[in-house]
């Protein structure tokens, strides 16, 4: 299989929108999934994520849109073993889940740059940032990101097994239950 784009499209009061599972490596290398200027609104998902994907080893997500978007299980974004992830200029606003972490990166190399989050509920952390069980240094990097009236139950931000940069972001009445920001 050869990568997969999906480009200005609208993602509606549908349950769960994109599902990607690739065997990482030894199937398919090479694996690509970009999604570029897309909306997801209103979607109303009772069992996982709104994109699940696993396995790819790139995952673009560029100029999207997240809008009142409710998980039962999970949260908008689901991305497990992942060799590149990139979240760029993204919007993320009024979501809501009640298990788990609103965006969960499972991913050799993550960056999130440039994306905006208000006004989201998350049982979990609003991110869940960790490594997949690979060789290496794995790095996760947030940065220009704004953080606005958000609650979440555990952290704004939480790494585990990844080490992690938090550069030029703002965080503004976001309230968690654990008091905490950044969790590493």
């Amino acid at each position: 299989t050869g990568p997969i784009a999906i480009r200005q499209s609208t993602f509606q009061e549908s349950a769960s929108c994109i599902a990607v599972n690739w065997f990482a490596g030894s199937t398919s290398p090479g694996a690509l999934l970009e999604v570029d200027q897309c909306y997801f609104y209103n979607n109303n998902n009772n069992y996982y994520y709104t994109i699940y994907v696993s396995g790819v080893d790139e995952l673009n997500l560029i100029d999207c849109s997240f809008q009142s978007n409710y998980n039962a299980y999970g949260g908008v974004i689901g991305a497990w073993e992942i060799d590149e992830l990139n979240l760029i200029d993204c919007s993320f606003q009024s979501n809501y889940n009640s298990n788990g972490s609103m965006i969960y990166l499972n991913a050799h190399t993550q960056v999130v740059s440039g994306c905006l989050f208000t006004n989201n509920n998350s049982r979990g952390s609003l991110i869940y940032a960790e490594s997949p069980l690979w060789q290496g240094t794995p790095a996760s990097s947030v940065k220009r990101c704004l953080f606005i009236d958000n609650y979440s139950e555990q952290s704004i931000i939480e790494a585990a097994n990844i080490e992690t940069t938090v550069n030029s972001c703002t965080f503004t009445f976001n309230t968690t239950q654990n008091k905490r920001i950044l969790d590493t």
